[in-house]
């Protein structure tokens, strides 16, 4: 599945658990996140397409399960085990007893003035 993102909303950040842009000081432009993800067996891969690196790096699987952040550097892969994510109680994500059927990926990216932006692929 490809997915391209768009400009973070003040309540995505806040789903994410990450400042909004006009938080962190960015403009809204139209910039938009390139990702591909993937899933197969226990992990999720995501491709980080763009021309930037990519900080504090935020995978939710099914609206309810955070993955721990990480970063992903400009066409570099990222593989993410899903029975390390879980939910705000602490319960793990586990791939045999559940469908995965949303994968949403947030992440912050430092423009070339130093402004740094959130996006994400919703």
């Amino acid at each position: 599945m490809r997915i391209t993102a768009v400009l973070v909303t003040a309540l995505a950040a806040t789903a994410f658990g990450c400042a909004s842009p006009a938080d962190q000081g960015a403009s809204t432009g139209d910039q938009k996140l390139k990702a591909d993800i993937q899933h197969a067996g226990f992990y999720v891969t995501i491709k980080n397409e763009d021309s930037q690196d990519w900080d504090n790096v935020r995978a939710v699987l099914n609206d309810d399960y955070r993955c721990p952040a990480t970063h992903i550097s400009a066409g570099a892969t990222e593989r993410i085990r899903m029975t390390s994510c879980s939910t705000g109680d602490g319960k793990a994500y586990d791939p045999l007893t559940i469908d995965l059927h949303k994968t949403a990926v947030a992440a912050v990216l430092t423009r070339d003035k130093g402004e740094r932006t959130s996006l994400a692929t919703f």
